[in-house]
C-alpha cells in the first residue's frame, strides 16, 4: 500500500493529480489495480492501460502486449501533444505509468530559449496534471537553451515522486556558469 495519503486522494474530482506530500514510489499490484479502477470509472484511458499491464504480469499472452503497446502509443500522443512527432522526447513506461522521461529542451522553448513554446507549455501543464505522470521518478533534460525557464515550470509541475533530475549537454562549457548551477540547486526540494 502507498504510505501517506490514500490513492483516491491523489486524483481530484476534476481528474487532475493532486500533489501528495509523501508516499512510496512503487505501489503494490492491489493499490495500482484500485487506481486503475478509479481511472476507468472516470472513463480515463490510462486506467485501461494499467489494467492491461497488471494482467500482463499474470499472463504472458502476446495479445496483452499488443494491446498495451497500442494504448501506450495513444496515451503518448495525448501526453505529448505536438511534441509526439518530434525527436528528442522519450518516455519509459512501467506498469501503465510513465516512470522516466527524457527530453531535449529545444522541444519545449521558442527560438532563443527565453520563452516556452505552445507545445512546451501544454506538455509541462500535463506533467503536473496527467495521472500517467503520478509515479514519475526520473526526468532528464538535454541541452542548454531555455533551461532556467523550463526548470522553473518543471519544479512547479513535477510530482513528489520525482527522485532524479538529470541535466545533460553536449557542450563542455554548458554548466560552467555558477549562477545557473546555483539556481538549479536552490530550486531542488
Amino acid at each position: 500500500m502507498w504510505e501517506g495519503e490514500a490513492w483516491w486522494d491523489m486524483i481530484g474530482s476534476d481528474g487532475r493529480i493532486r500533489h501528495v506530500d509523501e508516499f512510496a514510489v512503487t505501489p503494490d499490484s492491489a493499490s495500482l489495480a484500485v487506481f486503475a479502477d478509479q481511472l476507468q470509472s472516470q472513463m480515463h484511458p490510462l486506467g485501461e492501460l494499467i489494467a492491461v499491464e497488471l494482467a500482463r504480469e499474470e499472463s504472458d499472452k502476446k495479445a496483452l502486449l499488443v494491446e498495451a503497446k497500442k494504448l501506450q502509443q495513444a496515451l503518448t500522443r495525448d501526453l505529448l501533444g505536438d511534441l509526439a512527432s518530434q525527436q528528442g522526447v522519450l518516455l519509459r513506461w512501467h506498469r501503465g505509468v510513465v516512470q522516466s522521461l527524457r527530453l531535449q529542451l529545444r522541444c519545449l522553448v521558442e527560438a532563443g530559449g527565453r520563452a516556452l513554446s505552445r507545445a512546451g507549455t501544454r506538455f509541462l501543464t500535463n506533467l503536473g496534471a496527467h495521472p500517467a505522470f503520478v509515479l514519475l521518478e526520473e526526468l532528464i533534460l538535454e541541452g542548454q537553451s531555455g533551461l532556467p525557464t523550463v526548470l522553473e515550470k518543471v519544479f512547479d509541475a513535477s510530482p513528489s515522486t520525482l527522485r532524479s533530475l538529470g541535466l545533460v549537454s553536449r557542450s563542455p562549457k554548458a554548466f560552467r556558469d555558477p549562477s545557473l548551477i546555483s539556481e538549479v540547486f536552490a530550486r531542488l526540494p
